[in-house]
């Protein structure tokens, strides 16, 4: 086990990053599928340099859609407007596939004790 990642260690991160196989990441690279493997599996910088970079994209990747929320009910919204029925059907569909049904009868209810 190393305490820094090497180069070509650093390439198969970013290959498998990209939705590579470690097979394909590792002919890519010029190492054995074998060497990735014992990454994979026995050294813990790789692997723990790989989660942070997994954690790191999937990060962004929830930003970018969190950013993109509004745009998309906006559109349903539009949608629901619609003269076509079968489009105002749809949308109304994917605006209630959407809602988090279940977590409402998680709310509370009662009364609220004021102090």
């Amino acid at each position: 086990m190393t305490s820094k990642l090497n180069g070509k260690q650093d390439q198969v991160i970013t290959l498998l990053l990209a939705g590579k196989t470690q097979k394909d990441a590792a002919a890519e690279v010029d190492v054995a599928e074998e060497t990735v493997s014992r990454w994979m599996k026995g050294d813990a910088v790789f692997v723990a340099t790989l989660n942070a970079r997994r954690r790191e994209l999937w990060g962004a990747n929830a930003q970018r859609l969190r950013s993109l929320a509004g745009k998309a009910i906006k559109t349903l919204e539009g949608l629901l407007e619609s003269e076509n029925e079968a489009m105002q059907l749809r949308a109304a569909s994917e605006i209630l596939k959407a809602f988090p049904w279940p977590a409402l009868s998680r709310l509370p209810v009662g009364r609220t004790r004021i102090l």
